[in-house]
């Protein structure tokens, strides 16, 4: 399965698709990603589907050439979503806005 996570996502795959000769040591926070549990089998199954997306590797790649000044995490939820949250550094995705959001 294909999925379309906004501009955030395929920001960070352009990143971690750049390629150096020496890529430059993180220096700031690093960026972080997370599921929280689903809570219905439809959300489940995009859960998964996108912890075998492999976008901890790409998180990975990001913060090989991001430094940034504050943590910032990307989680993926079974509530409202996208959203940012300011205070808590949090990029919010519900399981339901990528499973509409569905590339076939």
């Amino acid at each position: 399965m294909k999925y379309s996570i906004l501009i955030p996502i395929a920001f960070l795959l352009l990143l971690g698709g750049c390629s150096q000769s020496e890529p430059p040591k993180p220096k700031g926070i690093p960026i972080t990603i997370s599921w929280s549990e689903a809570k219905t089998p439809e959300t489940a199954q995009v859960r998964e589907a996108l912890m075998k997306a492999q976008f901890t590797s790409i998180v990975e790649g990001a913060n090989k050439n991001l430094v940034l000044p504050e943590k910032l995490q990307i989680l993926f939820q079974d509530k409202d979503g996208p959203l940012y949250d300011r205070k808590q550094k949090v990029i919010f995705f519900s399981y339901n806005f990528v499973e509409e959001t569905r590339i076939s």
